[in-house]
């Protein structure tokens, strides 16, 4: 849609052009069927009439219960769906979104008046419906239907336990440990007149929420006491811009921490603490009566807590210290911190401004960033972030922290999206030159060049709107990309197809493993496959071209075909001359498509051999088969052939 056209025909450019016009598959299909409701369609219809059939209900019974039986057909067809591109229910991204529809589904068979399993009945309708368009659903009928069979049956077990008042905690335990759902314990409870503590559940919610902060954000395991003496103590940080040692540090305090470690403080120092998503600095105090390793670097009050264990000697209050941040781990969590900014923004230009932190980690290894989204970003898109985010990198901006009043940052228009408190009279503003501005307290390169370079690694859901992007920088790009080659390179080799074929090679092989898979399933009697990869091993290699001739004891006429199906799915060049016995002599001479390309055809010298094993044959240059009724010929068969096909194979060479 471009324009809104007026009665006169005048044409106004919206203020929004797009495309849908929310005339989808199922409204086309209403209208074109004359009928009134997209469940009227042959898209829904004969999901409701197998579900109705199988319950026994008569066309006045479904219409009155039609509100239900339309959520159960919709809801069937979703997860079935869902569960064949291999999603579980579960209580978190899009197991938790399946697990929701299936208990909908289940509850409203409820309100029909049906306990007894039926889910499996109507997703068996769906495949049957879909199957044919959608391939796949077909092949995973069986793992559908078990998948579906033990929710709906794990649920009925909740829905038979759940009666009675239900307290906050309870209804907690139900949404935490069973993922049933809040507002699904309300609306059951309702029925039943039975009252829901919301508020007693609001409440374990959020001390949940508060357990798991305090679990993430703090690794010091103190007690009340020590807490207080923390409160009256001070750090000043001195490690902007990239100080990692000062020699003249005061240490101010040293406590026992319950896990047998110690925290130390000192007056001054250049360990960052864990804060604004990058972890605790690493690394060592250097005292005139001892040695200190610094574990982790955390921060209680105004207080910066060195966490680690002494290492030799001993290291006491009032002690002058050497303090050593590990300086590699320091300069690759900040390269990862820089360009967790950069992803930030480039995020925003590509998916829109919604896409607006919603939380990160920053570690030497890697980072992780979180955002709100209704979906996963597409490839094309999570390519274009990086080529964005590699194009600042290359440009070697300046990055440039500076301190201000949170007033004037605002202003400015810097970034602060994570709900934190921010002083009003100083705030820290991380600049990368015309590109980004964010309130940030974490550890920075100078300029974008010393990233490197930057690799998402993956996109996944951590719950209902939210994703994570992962990514790598540096060294870490440069191993990651190094070991995809290598994976890359072995895969070729394995296939036998040169790097850039491995995507289509590997597709074709995986077509045919699902076309024996259904074959395997539909007719048990079909030939079992010979091993490909041992015939691969024992070939012989002549002027690039795998050269087979084998005799394969209980193969019929079936399994050698299939065999060079496999075989030509598997590798490059090949010439194959096999023969079998396991339902009367068989003989099969086969050729890659290149070879036959150049001049190969395979049928003449079926032909030729196939009055030794008593028969005839024929076929197409790249596959020929001949069988017989005499076995006692067929090892002789098998020579000729081999000979005759060598022979050919040489005269391609000097053709």
């Amino acid at each position: 849609m471009q324009f809104d056209r007026a009665g006169d025909g005048t044409l106004t450019p919206l203020p929004f052009k797009s495309v849908d016009t929310g005339m989808g598959l199922e409204r086309t299909t209403a209208i074109l069927q004359g009928v009134e409701s997209n469940y009227q369609t042959d898209l829904f219809a004969p999901i409701i009439d197998r579900l109705a059939a199988h319950l026994g209900h008569r066309p006045e019974q479904v219409e009155a219960e039609r509100f239900s039986y339309q959520v159960v057909a919709d809801h069937s067809r979703a997860m079935t769906f869902l569960i064949g591109e291999g999603v579980k229910p579960s209580n978190e991204g899009a197991g938790y979104v399946l697990r929701r529809i299936m208990r909908r589904a289940v509850r409203h068979l409820r309100l029909m008046g049906i306990r007894e399993p039926v889910l499996a009945e109507t997703c068996g309708a769906v495949i049957d419906l879909m199957g044919a368009a959608y391939p796949t659903l077909a092949d995973e009928r069986e793992r559908i239907l078990d998948e579906v069979q033990a929710e709906e049956a794990k649920f009925a077990r909740t829905l038979e336990a759940g009666t009675g008042e239900i307290s906050g905690e309870e209804a907690f335990r139900l949404h935490d440990t069973f993922g049933f759902p809040i507002d699904l314990t309300v609306e059951i409870a309702a029925e039943r007149s039975v009252r829901v503590d919301r508020a007693g559940f609001e409440a374990a919610m959020a001390e949940q929420r508060e357990r798991s902060r305090r679990s993430v954000a703090s690794a010091l395991p103190l007690d009340s006491a020590v807490e207080l003496e923390l409160e009256k103590l001070e750090s000043a940080f001195v490690g902007y811009p990239n100080q990692t040692r000062l020699d003249d540090a005061v240490v101010s305090g040293i406590f026992p921490l319950a896990d047998e470690r110690n925290a130390v403080i000192l007056d001054r120092t250049p360990f960052y603490a864990e804060g604004g998503g990058q972890i605790g600095d690493q690394g060592r105090l250097m005292g005139p009566h001892g040695r200190f390793a610094v574990e982790d670097t955390q921060r209680r009050g105004n207080a910066i807590v060195h966490v680690g264990r002494v290492i030799d000697g001993k290291i006491k209050v009032s002690d002058t210290v050497e303090a050593h941040v590990n300086e590699r781990r320091r300069a690759a969590a900040a390269r990862n911190h820089t360009a967790t900014h950069l992803l930030h923004r480039a995020l925003r230009d590509v998916l829109g401004e919604q896409a607006k932190q919603a939380g990160s980690w920053v570690g030497p290894e890697g980072l992780r960033f979180d955002f709100p989204a209704a979906k996963a970003s597409s490839r094309d898109e999570l390519r274009q972030v990086e080529r964005i985010v590699n194009a600042q990198i290359r440009r070697n901006a300046a990055v440039i922290p500076t301190q201000m009043s949170l007033s004037e940052a605002q202003e400015l228009g810097a970034d602060m999206f994570f709900g934190d408190k921010y002083l009003p009279e100083s705030v820290r503003v991380v600049r990368v030159d015309s590109f980004s501005m964010e309130l940030c307290g974490g550890t920075h390169v100078a300029a974008t060049g010393q990233i490197g370079s930057f690799r998402i690694t993956g996109e996944s859901s951590i719950g209902a709107g939210l994703r994570r992007i992962e990514a790598v920088t540096g060294e870490g790009a440069e191993e990651l990309v190094a070991s995809q080659l290598e994976t890359l390179r072995a895969t070729a080799a394995l296939l036998g197809a040169p790097e850039d074929e491995v995507p289509t090679r590997v597709e074709t092989l995986l077509s045919r493993v699902r076309t024996a898979e259904r074959g395997a399933r539909s007719a048990p009697e079909a030939a079992v496959r010979l091993d490909v990869a041992a015939t691969l091993a024992a070939a012989q290699e002549a002027d690039g071209t795998k050269v087979m001739v084998e005799r394969f004891a209980e193969a019929d006429a079936d399994a050698l075909r299939l065999l060079a199906d496999d075989l030509r799915a598997a590798t490059g060049r090949f010439l194959v001359v096999a023969a079998g016995a396991g339902n009367g002599p068989a003989l099969m001479v086969a050729a890659s498509r290149d070879l036959v390309g150049e001049g190969f055809d395979a049928v003449p010298i079926v032909r030729q051999v196939a009055p030794l094993i008593g028969g005839g044959g024929g076929g197409r240059a790249e596959l020929a088969q001949a069988g017989g009724k005499n076995l006692a010929g067929l090892d002789e068969a098998l020579r000729e052939a081999g000979r005759l096909a060598l022979e050919a194979l040489a005269n391609l060479e000097t053709a």
